[in-house]
């Protein structure tokens, strides 16, 4: 099957080994894409028994067979392992520009169990990959660590990499990917599974080539397929993805207090839509997806200011403005 190189990167934490493992046909075909070859894989390796934050868990980030090859919105990812919420399957999907990265790096992801003896961080490379010391930037936050990896490593770099939560394990930590846009594995607790393994971060940078079966022709699928794609996201590319809040607000599903409440007048202030009238500076893209719903704010007065950053997204809007 085009679209895969066959090779996962298997490592082992406690015994600092790394080891490529091939990719069969017929598992490809099986469990198709990325997320259904974690979940094979975390079947096999782990049970009820396996504690979530133990070295016998196993952490996954695995691409799927558009990603690099142009195709729209596929430049995302899966992380998986046991969630230290539930102990059960622990998923994340995520954009940015990481899952790009990883395959044109010549891999299709990686499998991760053992615990190292101190904090280190993965550097995967054009069909390389080693395991460094990230000692220097073990408590830091995300955002300083990544400017730190991305000086040891490549600029153009995506540092998939936790902060003082993952670290301490908290059950809500996720893992924030730093590239040339921020995205998160934001959901089921999984920054604690890296910090558990002593993982500060996963960093890839590739520039290598993905196996099309008719390149030509995909080309010409996406540049007839892209305008559509436009159109149909205009508001959501407008807007972002808190451009529904009035709506999910009208209709009561929008988690006010805790789901406890179910009007909220002043939830308009806090939408995509005023967000763009107000504060809106930029729009930013992940890689490979035309619809661009990424914030990029300005704040220039009130007590706030200065601010020059990544605005916030539905989910941080609904966290920190309606629970």
């Amino acid at each position: 099957m085009f679209g895969y190189h066959k090779k996962l990167l298997r490592v082992d934490l406690t015994n600092r080994k790394i080891e490529v493992e091939e990719l069969s046909e017929e598992v490809i075909r099986k469990y198709f894409g990325g997320v259904g070859i974690e979940a094979k894989i975390l079947y096999e390796e782990t049970g009820p028994e396996t504690d979530p934050l133990s070295p016998e868990n196993v952490l996954m980030a695995i691409t799927g067979p558009f990603t690099a090859t142009g195709v729209p919105t596929s430049g995302r990812h899966h992380v998986v392992a046991r969630s230290p919420l539930t102990g059960l399957f622990g998923e994340s999907n995520v954009g940015g520009s990481w899952a790009v990265h990883c395959k044109r790096a010549g891999f299709d992801g990686v499998v991760i169990k053992g615990k190292a003896e101190s904090p280190v961080y993965l550097w995967i490379e054009n069909g390389k990959a080693e395991i460094r010391d990230a000692r220097p930037i073990w408590g830091k936050d995300s955002y300083e660590s990544a400017a730190w990896l991305k000086q040891e490593t490549a600029k153009e770099a995506t540092a998939a990499v936790i902060g003082p939560a993952g670290e301490r394990m908290a059950k809500i930590a996720g893992i924030p990917h730093i590239g040339h846009i921020v995205r998160a594995a934001a959901r089921t607790g999984l920054g604690a599974v890296m910090g558990s393994k002593n993982l500060k971060a996963m960093v890839v940078f590739g520039d290598g080539p993905v196996s099309i079966a008719k390149p030509e022709a995909l080309k010409a699928h996406i540049r007839e397929l892209t305008p559509h794609i436009q159109k149909a996201t205009e508001a959501f590319g407008k807007y972002g993805t808190s451009g529904g809040i009035e709506n999910y607000e009208k209709m009561g599903n929008f988690p006010l207090k805790n789901w406890r409440q179910g009007r909220w007048a002043a939830a308009k202030k806090i939408s995509g839509i005023t967000m763009h009238d107000t504060i809106l500076s930029g729009r930013k893209a992940c890689m490979q997806c035309p619809i661009a719903c990424g914030r990029h704010i300005k704040v220039t007065e009130g007590p706030y200011a200065p601010m020059d950053c990544e605005g916030p997204e539905y989910e941080t809007l609904g966290t920190l403005g309606g629970i």
